[in-house]
Order: structure tokens, then C-alpha cells, then sequence
């Protein structure tokens, strides 16, 4: 049973990783094209500029801030930069290409869809997940989104990876750590956290210890993002 269970998870791997090398060459033209360029530049120059998580840098000394405060060191600073880090490695291996950068975001939303797979095979039975990591790995709507050069398919992975390793054991600080880096990459994936809560025995102290783990890493980059409002996406408007 468990073989069979890691050799399904392995063909969800698959299903979803084939479909999503389709015209993987094709110049960064498509949808959310300008938002793939900028995170294809940051990790272009992590290899020609030196790399600097803190200070991530675009090609665009455009403002990126609704007050227009000008921003002639170029940075780019949003999310933190795991992803871009993660193609800058491929391109010092391999070269710089984009193909190498959707590459990236394909293997994780791969990896992704193996471990929903596994998660829903934990929690509801093997059919169910089988069903769910083959709606995963086939939707449409998530093989595009599968496949661009932008943090979303690293998050997504990340957060579920979280959340396997703790319905494992739960409040275990390997999940905390990596449900952090979920959370740095994106802070959308707080929203997960009513799971770990819901799954998760009540146990004060681990809970604690689990909490400052997870959430410490993002409030810090929070703090160095507002110390820099000319390099944020931060806007009144999306207060």
C-alpha cells in the first residue's frame, strides 16, 4: 500500500510536469507578462550584479509606489526573493535563460501536486486524492499558472509541504520552518493557517514555539520592505 501510494504520487508528479512544457520557449509575452519580466530581471541580475536577497533589483527605475517616490537603485522589493534565488542557481549552472526560470516554477508545481496528492491520501482515502491530484494537475486555469516566471507555484508548494510534514507530526519545527518560507515568499498563505489550527492538538507551548517560527521571518521582512516604500508594490489602495 505504500509503495503504491508513493509510485501514484510519483505519476501525479508526471501528469502534471508534461503538460506544462508546452512551448515553455515562448518569449515572456503572455498574460502578466510585465510582473514575469521583472521577476526574470531580478534573478538575471543576482547573477550579473551580485547577490543580494535584501536588496533585490529589476531593470526599471520606475517608481513602483502610488506616491511616485523615485527609485534610482532599481530595487524590487516585495516578496523575498526565494524563487528569483532558486532560478539565479539554475542560471550559473545552465546560463541565463527564461526557459530555465518557467522550468523551475513547472518542478514545483509538480512537486506540489505530488503533495496534495499525499495529503488528500492522509485525510480522505486514496480515490479521493488520486481525483484531487489529477484536478490539480490538469486544470487548465493551473497549468498556465504552473509555469510562469513568478513566485505563485513556489508558494503554493512550499505551503502544502507545510502542511504534509505537519499532519505527520504536528506543530514539528520543519513544518513551521517551511510554512515560514511559504510565507515569505507569499503572504497569501496565511491562509492555510486555519488548517494546521484545525489539525493541530491544542498544545500551548509547541503552539508558541511553531508560531514564532513560522511568522518571525515574515514580520522582519516586512519591517525591511516598509523601510523601503519606493521599492514596494505597498499602495493606499491596497490598504
Amino acid at each position: 500500500m505504500l509503495k503504491t501510494k508513493w509510485l501514484l504520487a510519483g505519476l501525479i508528479f508526471a501528469v502534471t510536469f508534461i503538460p506544462r512544457l508546452y512551448k515553455i520557449s515562448n518569449p515572456v509575452a503572455d498574460w502578466h507578462s510585465w510582473r514575469q519580466a521583472d521577476t526574470a530581471a531580478v534573478a538575471r541580475n543576482f547573477v550579473k550584479d551580485g547577490f543580494n536577497p535584501l536588496y533585490p533589483q529589476s531593470d526599471s527605475f520606475l517608481a513602483l509606489n502610488d506616491k511616485g517616490l523615485p527609485n534610482p537603485n532599481r530595487y524590487f522589493i516585495n516578496e523575498f526573493p526565494f524563487y528569483n534565488a532558486v532560478v539565479a542557481g539554475v542560471y550559473k549552472i545552465w546560463g541565463i535563460n527564461e526557459t530555465y526560470a518557467r522550468l523551475v516554477s513547472v518542478v514545483f508545481a509538480s512537486l506540489g501536486a505530488a503533495v496534495l496528492y499525499l495529503i488528500a491520501s492522509k485525510l480522505f482515502g486514496q480515490k479521493i486524492a488520486l481525483a484531487a491530484g489529477l484536478f490539480y494537475a490538469l486544470n487548465p486555469y493551473n497549468i498556465y499558472y504552473g509555469r510562469v516566471i513568478m513566485p505563485d507555484p513556489i508558494f503554493v508548494s512550499l505551503g502544502l509541504i507545510a502542511l504534509y510534514l505537519f499532519l505527520l507530526k504536528p506543530w514539528n519545527l520543519w513544518s513551521a520552518g517551511v510554512f515560514g518560507l511559504s510565507l515569505l515568499v507569499k503572504p497569501y498563505a496565511i491562509f492555510v493557517l486555519p488548517v494546521f489550527l484545525y489539525y493541530g492538538r491544542w498544545q500551548p507551548k509547541l503552539m508558541g514555539r511553531w508560531g514564532a517560527v513560522a511568522l518571525a521571518p515574515l514580520i522582519l521582512w516586512r519591517i525591511h520592505l516598509a523601510n523601503h516604500p519606493e521599492a514596494s508594490f505597498a499602495s493606499n489602495w491596497l490598504l
